[in-house]
């Protein structure tokens, strides 16, 4: 997934929860990361939900934390 697709899915996460009168914290994104993944410097930790068969694990992420991160990366390149 792209950051551009991320930040997408991000966006579309917190609009669903003002919609439904949510929280904006309880607004999440899950995310399949790779059997190995070691994720980039300041990347949010997120709940691990699914450990899948060939390793790879199923694991969701705050909206707020993951946009937060995009937008920081954004600005380091």
């Amino acid at each position: 997934m792209t950051p551009a697709e991320m930040k997408e899915a991000c966006t579309a996460s917190l609009t669903g929860a003002r919609e439904l009168g949510l929280d904006e914290s309880k607004a999440s994104v899950s995310l399949v990361l790779p059997k190995g993944f070691k994720p980039p410097a300041r990347f949010p930790r997120g709940y691990l939900l699914q450990v899948k068969d060939d390793g790879s694990r199923l694991r969701s992420f705050p909206a707020t934390k993951l946009m937060a991160w995009i937008k920081w990366a954004e600005a380091q390149a």
